[in-house]
Formats: C-alpha cells, structure tokens, sequence
C-alpha cells in the first residue's frame, strides 16, 4: 500500500487531465498524418495499370531451348519496352519472335571461340488498324485475319512488383488483357 504523499516524494507535482493527454496524442496524431501526407506528396505514385490485347504477353515462355517472347513498337518502328510505357497509346505493332539455338551450324566468335548459331525469326505480328481493330499476320502461312477489340471485357490480369532499388523507389504495374475477336 502507498502513503497517500507518494506523489509528492516522487517529485510529481500534479497529474495531467485526461482532456491534456487526449490532445497531447491528436496534436501528435495530427502532426504524424499531415508528414506523412508532404511526404506522400513529395514521392511520385509509380504504380500503374495498362490495358493490353489478349493476345500479348508480357513474360517470354520458353521450351527447352526456345524462347517465344513478344516486342512492342511504335510509330517509326522503335522497340519499346514494356515496363517503360506510360500507356499503350503508343504502340503501332506488336511481334512474336521465336529465338532458339541451332545445334548443326556453328560460327566462329570476337574470340576466336565456336559457338552454336542463335536464330531469332519473327513468327507473327498484330498491327493496329484503327481504333478497335487489329490485323494478325502468321507468317508459317502467309495468312492475315481482322480482329476487333472489346476493351470492355477484361478476361484477366497480372502484377508485377518492381522492388526498390538504391537510387529508384519500388512499384506495381498491373497489366489487364483485354478480349480480342473476330
């Protein structure tokens, strides 16, 4: 049991009241969310979603030793990556190359060294015609078809996490296929 003078033995003079200590934790509350608010100010939002045709692959997909990978370009025929698109506005055609290592040829490398010859060819290719439509090409048949888009109807989507880097803060891109048809 305490002596009814505890307080004043420990040096403690008089006892905040319950309205200090609750405005004492607002002010600190309010000042935690207004830094953290500049700070979310200061700090551009690099997640970002894009829109993209079903028929597009983000990933490459490979088989033993061949890789099927699509690449995207512009107007004046650049390639373009596709982490580094704001928007798929941009894009004019996609291309799906098919890359894989030719064991019966070899060729004579900078270092004098044989290497097994590497092929890449282009197996298809999707032009945008206009607003909605596509045209697909298949090169192994020399066949083209009209394709229309539905922008509307997202068949699925997938993320990816960018981590943090020394001299660049992490982010999302959030890809969203979108159904491409006859």
């Amino acid at each position: 049991m305490m002596p009814e003078n505890w307080k004043s033995r420990l040096g403690i003079t008089g006892m905040p009241a319950m309205g200090n200590l609750l405005s004492k934790s607002l002010l600190t509350l309010a000042f935690t969310f207004s830094v953290g608010i500049l700070l979310a100010q200061d700090v551009p939002n690099q997640n970002k979603t894009l829109l993209l045709p079903e028929f597009f692959e983000h990933r490459y997909r490979t088989d033993k030793d061949t890789i099927w990978e699509f690449k995207c370009y512009d107007s004046r025929d650049s390639l373009i990556s596709p982490d580094t698109l704001a928007n798929t506005d941009g894009i004019r055609y996609y291309s799906l190359f098919k890359t894989y290592t030719d064991s019966s040829h070899k060729y004579v490398d900078a270092n004098g060294i044989k290497q097994f010859l590497p092929v890449s060819s282009i197996i298809a290719r999707y032009d945008k015609m206009g607003t909605d439509k596509w045209m697909y090409i298949d090169y192994a048949t020399n066949k083209f078809l009209y394709l229309k888009e539905y922008k509307s109807e997202i068949l699925h989507s997938d993320k990816i996490v960018m981590p943090a880097s020394k001299h660049e803060p992490g982010y999302m891109i959030t890809y969203k296929y979108y159904r491409v048809g006859k």
